[in-house]
C-alpha cells in the first residue's frame, strides 16, 4: 500500500508513488464505463466531460487507496474498490463526506 510507511530510499518512495498510478488507472478506467453507459443511455459525447469524470474518478481513486491503506485492506481488494469509486465518481465524495462526518461525530 503506498505510504503505510515512509520510504526509507529511493526506490521504496518511487515505489509508492507508481503504485498510484495503478489505482488512478483503475478509476478511470471504472469512469470510463460510467461514461458510456451514460452515452448508450441517450447522452451526447463530450470531451470536456469525458475529462471531468476522468480528473473526478482520479482524485477519488487516490483518496480511495489512502482510505484503504490506513484501514490495511489488501492491494486486491483496493484496486477493486478504486474501480468501484472510479464509476461512481462524485458519489463517492458524498459518501466519503459521510463517513467522515460520522466518524467526526463519534468522537465529539
Amino acid at each position: 500500500m503506498p505510504f503505510s510507511t515512509p520510504p526509507e530510499t529511493f526506490k521504496e518512495f518511487f515505489l509508492q508513488i507508481f503504485s498510484f498510478f495503478w489505482f488512478i488507472a483503475m478509476g478511470v478506467f471504472g469512469a470510463t464505463i460510467n461514461y458510456l453507459s451514460s452515452l448508450k443511455n441517450g447522452r451526447k459525447f463530450k470531451v470536456r466531460h469525458l475529462v471531468i469524470e476522468w480528473f473526478t474518478a482520479a482524485f477519488v481513486a487516490v483518496c480511495t487507496s489512502l482510505v484503504c491503506g490506513a484501514w490495511d485492506i489488501p492491494a486486491q481488494l483496493t484496486y477493486a474498490l478504486c474501480g468501484i469509486s472510479g464509476h461512481m465518481g462524485g458519489r463517492a465524495i458524498s459518501l466519503f463526506e459521510r463517513l467522515l462526518i460520522n466518524m467526526a461525530e463519534k468522537r465529539l
